[in-house]
């Protein structure tokens, strides 16, 4: 998981909601990234459609119940 963040007199502070409980262990790594390259940019503005994994593949009217 890659969180942003930025320090304030000498404290990380994470932007945004983070879903992070309290008393969790983190690592923090200080490297240029070029924010760019991240895979969640890659996504960004891509329409996309969902498909609800519950749902019938075909239509109730299709199903035929006395096979």
């Amino acid at each position: 998981m890659v969180l942003k963040g930025h320090v304030s007199d000498g404290v990380v502070i994470l932007d945004g909601n983070t879903p992070l409980p309290d008393g969790i262990t983190v690592f923090v790594s200080v490297d240029p990234i070029d924010e760019d390259k991240l895979p969640y940019r890659r996504y960004r503005g891509t329409p996309y459609t969902y498909i609800d994994p519950l749902e019938p593949a075909a239509p109730e009217s299709d199903w035929d119940a006395a096979r």
